[in-house]
């Protein structure tokens, strides 16, 4: 089972999310993106428009971009930390031509198999990778 697109995309620190996830957020923030500016576009372009029109359209277009783009790159940083890679590759955006082949690979390489240094699979999440086990495990074992 794949994690939900929109649980966690405010979590910059925690989970991982799998290419299905990642795929579906991307797209629906696309949409919102190109909605937006449309009606962005529509209120602007208005014979009759005044400066309070686009004053306030300049400030939801402010506080909706920001938004976009914090929850687009807690997004991709749990996608690189299912790759198996830290969230600080993010960075990797401000980068010219670096940006869009960084973002068509994290749609394309699958994430590792069962729980990594980050967290569990989000396909599944009750596997258990070879050699990972708790501490507690490792100490009943060795009291036997």
């Amino acid at each position: 089972m794949s994690k939900p697109p929109f649980e966690d995309m405010f979590a910059w620190k925690s989970g991982r999310r799998n290419r299905k996830s990642f795929a579906l957020f991307m797209l629906a923030q696309l949409c919102v993106s190109l909605s937006f500016f449309v009606l962005i576009i529509s209120l602007t372009q208005l014979g009759n428009a005044n400066d309070v029109i686009i004053g306030i359209t300049g400030i939801g277009t402010f506080v909706v971009g920001v938004g976009l783009i914090t929850s687009q790159f807690c997004v991709m940083a749990q996608r690189c930390r299912d790759i198996g890679y830290s969230g600080f590759f993010v960075l990797l955006n401000f980068v010219p031509f670096v940006a869009l082949l960084f973002q068509v690979l994290l749609l394309i390489v699958p994430g590792s198999k069962g729980p990594n240094k980050y967290g569990p699979d989000p396909r599944n999440p009750d596997a258990r990778a070879d050699g990972l086990t708790s501490a507690n495990t490792n100490a009943s074992i060795l009291s036997k």
